[in-house]
């Protein structure tokens, strides 16, 4: 993960508001934070490899 691709991230979420999609909106944020999250786990980070482990827990993910 790059400084580039956060930013083109960036550019994608704002886009996607300004359309008035919240939702993609959404997605596309939830996306980039579980990139870093990665990122930082192969890169022997701790924490981020302790919060990956809530991908265990199985439970319904949806917004209301």
């Amino acid at each position: 993960m790059t400084l580039q691709a956060v930013l083109a991230y960036l550019k994608q979420i704002t886009h996607e508001k300004n359309e008035g999609d919240d939702e993609r909106a959404h997605i596309f944020e939830d996306e980039l934070y579980l990139k870093i999250l990665k990122h930082h786990a192969h890169n022997g980070c701790p924490l981020a490899q302790a919060a990956l482990k809530s991908q265990l827990i199985e439970f319904s993910r949806w917004c209301g």
